[in-house]
C-alpha cells in the first residue's frame, strides 16, 4: 500500500520465561507514552508437579494526555477540521495550572492559524486545541504531531502524541488500454490529468497486432 500510514502499535509484552521462588520475582513492563488506560496483566506457573494462573489489572495514566483526532483519509488539496483534546493529570495542580500545546506537521500536510496554544488548564479537566489542515498535491502518509508542556511545584511534565493519515487519490487507481490502426501517425491523448506517483504510461507500435495481445496481457497480470 503505498500511501499506508504508520499507526501507535496496541500495548502487548511477553516476558518469557521467569525463575519465580517463594519470595517473587519482579518483571519490569514498558508501557509506550501514547498509552493510558487499563492493562490487564496475566501470569502462568508451573513447576515439575503443580501449574497455576493468575491475572489482575493496572491502569497506566499520563500526568498529561492527550487524545488527537485526525481524518484517517483525505484526497490531495482537502481542507479539514482537526482537533487536540488536552487533559490535566498534573497531581496537586489546582484550578490555574497553566499548559502549552505545540503542533508539527509532516511533509504532505499544513496548518494553519497558530501553532502554539498556551492557557490555563485546572486539574482533571480537559480542553480541546482545535486547527485547520490542508493537505498537499502528492499523495502519501501524512501525521500532526503535538507536544504538550506543564510546570507544577517547579517540575515539567511533558507529553508527546502523534496523528497519522493517509493523503490518497479521491478516485482509485486505474488502467487504459488504447489500440488502433495508422498508416503513418497516430495520437493517442490519456484523457485525464494523473499523479506522477506511481503513475505509468506505455506505447508500442508493430505491422502486426502483437501489442494489443502484450497490453492485454499485462492487463491481465495487473
Amino acid at each position: 500500500n503505498p500511501f499506508k500510514r504508520k499507526s501507535e502499535p496496541p500495548v502487548a509484552f511477553w516476558s518469557g520465561i521467569v525463575p519465580v521462588g517463594p519470595q517473587g520475582s519482579t518483571v519490569a513492563v514498558p508501557i509506550p507514552d501514547y498509552y493510558n488506560g487499563k492493562l490487564r496483566v496475566m501470569a502462568v506457573g508451573a513447576s515439575a508437579t503443580q501449574a497455576g494462573a493468575a491475572q489482575g489489572a493496572v491502569f497506566s495514566r499520563g500526568d498529561l494526555i492527550l487524545t488527537p483526532q485526525v481524518p484517517v483519509v483525505v484526497a490531495p488539496g482537502d481542507t479539514f477540521e482537526a482537533n487536540v483534546a488536552v487533559t490535566n493529570n498534573m497531581e496537586g495542580s489546582g484550578k490555574n495550572a497553566e499548559v502549552s500545546v505545540v503542533l508539527e506537521h509532516g511533509p504532505g500536510l499544513s496548518l494553519s492559524g497558530p501553532l502554539t496554544h498556551t492557557f490555563p488548564l485546572e486539574e482533571g479537566a480537559e480542553k480541546v486545541v482545535r486547527f485547520t489542515a490542508t493537505a498537499g498535491a502528492e499523495p502519501g502518509a501524512g501525521y500532526v504531531l503535538a507536544r504538550a508542556l506543564g510546570s507544577h511545584a517547579g517540575q515539567e511534565f511533558k507529553a508527546t502524541r502523534n496523528a497519522t493519515l493517509s493523503v490518497r487519490p479521491a478516485s482509485p487507481r486505474m488502467g487504459q488500454l488504447l489500440s488502433g490502426f495508422a498508416e503513418k501517425s497516430m495520437n493517442i491523448p490519456v484523457g485525464r490529468t494523473l499523479f506522477t506517483y506511481e503513475a505509468t504510461a506505455q506505447a508500442s507500435a508493430s505491422p502486426l497486432p502483437l501489442p494489443m495481445v502484450q497490453g492485454l496481457v499485462r492487463y491481465l497480470d495487473n
